[in-house]
């Protein structure tokens, strides 16, 4: 994992702001994960190679809480141009 953002010691969650989530998401793709659509659920799966990754893996090794993880999500979803 790569170092995406300075570590701070507190016992709560640093905030994490949109204008950040795109290092974050090119720090996530350097370390060889990528994001596909899916037919599934939630409509999309991470991927280590061909292996799917686990929303709670990726909050793990990127120290992401539930609602820093939602809000990644959103932007992704929102802002990464789709191919067919």
């Amino acid at each position: 994992m790569m170092a995406w953002k300075k570590k701070g010691r507190s016992l709560w969650a640093t905030p994490i702001y949109e204008h950040e989530f795109p290092e974050l998401y090119k720090s996530i793709l350097i370390d060889g994960l990528r994001l596909d659509l899916e037919d599934n659920a939630v409509g999309y799966q991470w991927y280590l190679g061909e292996y799917p990754i686990t929303p709670k893996a990726i909050k793990e090794v990127w120290e992401l809480t539930d609602g820093q993880y939602r809000r990644f999500m959103d932007f992704l979803l929102r802002t990464i141009e789709w191919s067919e």
